[in-house]
């Protein structure tokens, strides 16, 4: 949208046109009238006049537009009943920064901080999140607990086998067991190298939950299949994403549909690879 012409005006042009009106017209009266004094003075006058209204009217809209530029804020604000507290008490850390930290270092550091906030904000405008490692994986806990038909998921033995035996896969586990006394329909598939007496407990954990169970041998799969995704109700997916050492970086969570679709077709090709366990008695 184009800006109003007052707002594309220098605020020092308004007096210096003015200025130069008024000495030009001074000039010209004084050298082609009769009159010369009087009227080289009115017309001084009359240029003076003229720029100063010109430049209390260009001052006048740009502080209207300020106001309702603040009034336009706070009104967004509003519009998020935990912003207002979130964003006072930020501000309030902005400005006590502790006085230990070079005032250069401390504003960067601050700055840094705000942009990688706007960064998120980005990232969920585009329909996605990366989350980063941390001690209770709260957004996964809570979008299953919210689950209401399916869950369609695989581990990745190597990579997530220690996490199903800590606290937070513990309780990841539990609220999957809550989420299948909802009737929710719970698909798990285990990709592994070796089935090792330790993956087996895991596994069976699961199925004795009530979660349906799937294993593939990892040398099955091909290199875009061999990673953890999850899936629910077909509205929301995770991908993790790990470095080459198998070392898990962070969980990409989704929810536009042809992300999640993406997501899900990728499960179905592991799921169609893969065989049910225990094995079914023939």
């Amino acid at each position: 949208m184009a800006k109003p012409a007052s707002a594309r005006l220098p605020d020092w042009l308004p007096m210096v046109f003015g200025t130069l009106v008024s000495v030009g017209l001074g000039a010209f009266f004084y050298l082609k009238t009769d009159v010369k004094a009087a009227l080289a003075t009115f017309a001084g006058l009359l240029g003076v006049t003229i720029a100063l209204q010109v430049e209390l009217m260009l001052q006048s809209a740009r502080r209207a537009r300020q106001a309702e530029h603040r009034r336009a804020v706070a009104d967004r604000l509003l519009l998020h009943r935990w912003l207002p507290a979130v964003l006072d008490d930020s501000l309030t850390a902005l400005e006590g920064v502790h006085p230990s930290i070079p005032p250069p270092y401390g504003e960067e550091f601050a700055r840094k901080a705000f942009e990688d906030c706007l960064e998120v904000l980005r990232d969920l405008q585009r329909g996605r999140l990366v989350v980063l490692p941390t001690a209770d994986d709260w957004l996964v806990l809570r979008v299953t607990e919210q689950v209401q038909h399916h869950v369609f998921a695989t581990t990745v033995d190597s990579q997530e086998l220690d996490w199903w035996v800590a606290g937070t896969g513990q309780r990841y586990l539990q609220a999957q067991a809550a989420a299948i006394r909802r009737g929710v329909v719970i698909e798990r598939v285990f990709i592994y190298r070796v089935w090792s007496p330790e993956l087996e407990r895991v596994v069976q954990q699961h199925h004795d939950l009530g979660i349906r169970t799937f294993r593939v041998e990892r040398r099955l799969l091909s290199p875009r299949l061999k990673l953890g995704v999850v899936v629910w109700d077909g509205a929301s997916a995770l991908e993790m994403d790990f470095t080459e050492d198998g070392t898990y970086i962070a969980d990409h969570i989704m929810f536009v549909t042809k992300d999640v679709e993406r997501v899900l077709n990728t499960f179905s090709m592991i799921r169609t690879i893969a065989e049910a366990w225990p094995p079914v008695p023939e």
